[in-house]
């Protein structure tokens, strides 16, 4: 059977076992090494049913089957494929390229494994356990690359000790992921030393949102391969000092939005020159006006097609792309203020945010995107859309800098 983990994030406290179709909280479901995000679901006594909502109940039931059972110890071979089988449901939703999602970054506490050993070693196994008493299960991943398991016990249930893992992160493909681990470190009360050698995780990305992160994966050398889930707190991202990078120096890239559309009201453009002007406190800003069906063309394809031509010639290697899209990420505040925060992170000497017309982007745009965004689940008129970005975009720095504005 192939080997599950699920996690919950560090702040978020012990949950209650009961869960709602309307969207509950910020719930991430990640892997041993990484943080992979599924969807939420809600179990029936006999059988998975999904409902409207089926992201949301599948999260919902996956939670249900998998809290407090110390991490999936607890659970008999039945109820283990009964996860699998969510997990796999869960699959069905995953965006086309996950390991470009800003949201595979922060930290997750480890809450479920089919195999016992995948997030802890022998410190989780059935010998160990009689020894060591598991108090987290720890994964942080951090932009660009870095990658750092934690498991913190107690020895006898009074000595403290835990044991670490550091490693670099590697993309593999749009969906596969690899983890090169340096040798563990082992810390009990005053001692500390690094013991064994390097390891290697690579992870399929299956899922991934704001609330959920779910992944496949397996350990080189070890044929079953596992999935990791993970969950975080609901009010970790309620304020500016729930995002993980507010009141820390940020670099600040220029920013560029790329707007397909007609010509603009005047009412529209005022408001974006004051955003422009607000923003100069935290970055430079570019307003790009693409003029929509620049060829004049005769049936929407085609229109696409130009647009899409336009928008990518003026797209560099250097740009870190970010589309907006009805089908894209469903971001908060706090998310996109950490998105400025990780793209400052890369290599790229500019942020770019493309705006599509009124059939969206092109497929020239789409596979240069670096992760696709949505503002609201209502279809928004572009230039509407222009101002609630703007806005946004300010507010995010508003965040990262622990102003008032955001509250």
């Amino acid at each position: 059977m192939a080997a599950c983990s699920l996690t919950l994030s560090s702040s978020l406290p012990q949950p209650k076992p009961s869960f709602f179709g309307s969207k509950p909280s910020h719930l991430s479901l990640h892997s041993t090494s990484f943080a992979l995000k599924s969807q939420c679901f809600r179990v029936s006594s006999s059988s998975v049913s999904i409902s409207s909502r089926p992201v949301d109940d599948l999260v919902a039931s996956l939670l249900s089957k998998v809290i407090q059972t110390d991490g999936g110890v607890s659970l008999t071979t039945k109820q283990h494929q009964e996860v699998a089988q969510v997990a796999n449901e869960l699959n069905k939703y995953c965006v086309d390229e996950p390991v470009k999602c800003p949201l595979i970054f922060g930290d997750w506490d480890v809450v479920y494994c089919s195999n016992p050993t995948s997030p802890g070693g022998g410190y989780r196994s059935a010998l160990g356990r009689l020894f060591f008493k598991t108090k987290d299960m720890v994964q942080a991943v951090e932009a660009p690359d870095s990658v750092r398991n934690k498991v913190s016990f107690s020895v006898f249930g009074f000595l403290n000790g835990e044991v670490s893992l550091k490693g670099k992160l590697k993309v593999l493909d749009h969906q596969w992921i690899q983890v090169i681990f340096e040798p563990p470190e082992l810390r009990v009360g005053a001692m500390d030393f690094r013991y064994g050698g390097e390891s290697e995780v690579k992870l399929q990305i299956t899922y991934i949102d704001e609330k959920i992160r779910l992944g496949k994966g397996s350990r080189v050398g070890i044929s079953a391969c596992g999935v990791s889930l993970q969950w975080t707190n609901p009010n970790s991202y309620s304020s500016g000092k729930g995002c993980k990078y507010a009141g820390q120096s940020v670099r600040a890239l220029p920013i560029r939005i790329l707007t397909v559309g007609k010509k603009r009201l005047p009412g529209v453009q005022l408001l974006v020159d004051e955003y422009i002007a607000k923003l100069k406190s935290y970055c430079h800003v570019d307003d790009v006006q693409i003029r929509s069906n620049p060829k004049n063309a005769r049936n929407a394809m085609a229109q696409v097609d130009d647009e899409d031509i336009a928008v990518i010639n003026l797209i560099t290697s250097n740009d870190w792309v970010v589309i907006l899209d009805e089908r894209g990420l469903d971001l908060s505040s706090e998310h996109l203020a950490e998105l400025l925060g990780d793209a400052g992170n890369t290599a790229a000497s500019r942020l770019s945010f493309c705006i599509g017309g009124p059939y969206g982007h092109g497929q020239r745009v789409r596979k240069r995107a670096n992760v696709s965004i949505k503002l609201s689940s209502m279809v928004l008129n572009h230039q509407i859309a222009l101002v609630v970005l703007m806005e946004q975009i300010y507010r995010s720095w508003t965040i990262l800098k622990g102003q008032k504005y955001h509250h």
